[in-house]
């Protein structure tokens, strides 16, 4: 996997622990897993059975910021949803046979351009609004920092994760990932991955 993003200039970045919001890929799990829920009712184990219908509609769906579909945005055209409409011309970007294909791929790029500023404007009002509720907590390397506990329930020894510490620590911070991610190290120095700024808290001592 790595060879394969050197060899293509991607730099792999990897979502915090215990933060998939931080994902673009795992916000559209929620929209499915929400979509999932209205179908399977009582019986769970044929959730499967109309993840191809839902993939479908959500590649579909008109998105309220961009005003175009997925599908649209990624090939230039509307999708096929029945065969009957296959062979009807589709507007925007269906044009006739005497248009070139560089003209195609201009309007597209005009298109994605268009989608991009929309997508920037609403990601402005979206921080906007976040920011009003948000309280910024930046940390230094070398900061102790207390982390949410996220350990899980053990019968087989005798472990309830209801009656555990909330947070466990302190830990140090190693480095700063992004705006709002640390990676931590224990004592040894050993890396203990990386944390949102959500899940730790400040190391408060007496003499603070």
């Amino acid at each position: 996997m790595n060879n394969l993003a050197n060899k293509f200039g991607v730099e792999i970045t990897f979502s915090p622990n215990y933060s998939a919001h931080c994902n673009p890929t795992e916000r559209v799990n929620r929209v499915l897993k929400a979509m999932l829920s209205a179908y399977v009712r009582e019986n769970h184990r044929k959730w499967d059975e109309n993840l191809a219908e839902l993939g479908c509609a959500v590649r579909s769906a008109r998105h309220e910021v961009t005003s175009q579909t997925p599908y649209f945005i990624n090939f230039g055209k509307e999708m096929v949803l029945h065969g009957s409409e296959y062979a009807k011309s589709h507007p925007n970007l269906e044009t006739d046979e005497n248009k070139t294909r560089v003209d195609k791929v201009e309007s597209l790029e005009k298109m994605r351009s268009f989608v991009k500023k929309r997508l920037e404007i609403a990601h402005d009002r979206n921080r906007g609004q976040y920011n009003l509720r948000h309280r910024d907590v930046r940390y230094n390397i070398g900061d102790l920092v207390w982390k949410r506990n996220f350990a899980l329930s053990d019968g087989a020894n005798y472990f309830s994760s209801k009656l555990a510490g909330k947070f466990s620590g302190p830990y140090r911070i190693k480095r700063k990932v992004g705006y709002c991610v640390y990676e931590l190290e224990n004592d040894q120095g050993t890396s203990i991955g990386k944390w949102h700024t959500e899940n730790l808290k400040p190391h408060i001592t007496e003499n603070d």
